[in-house]
């Protein structure tokens, strides 16, 4: 009798986990929604402004992504060559619907800028090659396809902005755009093939 029930016991739990993955593997894909806040407080972003400290904060939104397991991957863009740093680290599980991420950076030396950020229970921070750049700032990345899970979604990024070449009272100069980057919605692999932007840093979302 002890062995039968032990057999039973063990059938539920094959069946249960063959259960639990027809359900990962079934599971509809979301779509996908961000929303970006900066620093509301005047007080605190004039004390960040004079520690040269940048934050900025981002809701990753979707319907059904409760319980739903993802990685934050760092990807690392040197002179146009990306490496990647946690697609194999360990996997957050989102307890809503809505994921929560804060974003710090500070440019610790001319080639070097310290990045944390929170979020699904964890917390990040390192020291990432910084962009050749006088004032890289963490930037919004819109997207003008729609974003699903099925996507790698990326949610920030520390960039150098984009070169403009203008011709101001008869002269040409250069100024650095940052609001045109960001309003153009372009996926951040595509900054160097589209816009020449070779050295920057940007994470993104892969849900499992």
């Amino acid at each position: 009798m002890k062995q039968f029930l032990t057999t039973f016991v063990c059938i539920l739990g094959l069946c249960g986990m063959q259960a639990a993955q027809a359900a990962a593997q079934e599971r509809p894909e979301s779509s996908i929604s961000m929303e970006y806040k900066m620093v509301e407080d005047k007080d605190l972003f004039r004390l960040m402004d004079f520690l040269d400290v940048y934050r900025l904060d981002v809701k990753v939104i979707g319907e059904g992504l409760e319980g739903r397991e993802f990685r934050v991957i760092t990807a690392i863009c040197q002179d146009s060559v990306f490496t990647e740093k946690g697609a194999d680290g360990y996997s957050l599980s989102a307890q809503s619907d809505t994921l929560d991420f804060t974003f710090f950076a500070r440019q610790t030396s001319p080639d070097t800028v310290k990045i944390s950020w929170t979020g699904g229970g964890a917390m990040f921070e390192d020291e990432l090659p910084a962009p050749e750049s006088s004032h890289p700032i963490l930037m919004e990345t819109y997207s003008t396809d729609p974003l699903t899970t099925c996507d790698t979604v990326p949610i920030m990024a520390y960039s150098p902005g984009q070169t403009v070449e203008v011709e101001m009272f008869g002269q040409e100069g250069s100024y650095i755009d940052y609001c045109g980057l960001r309003d153009a919605k372009v996926h951040p692999s595509e900054w160097p093939a589209k816009y020449g932007i070779r050295d920057f840093v940007y994470f993104y979302i892969q849900f499992l």
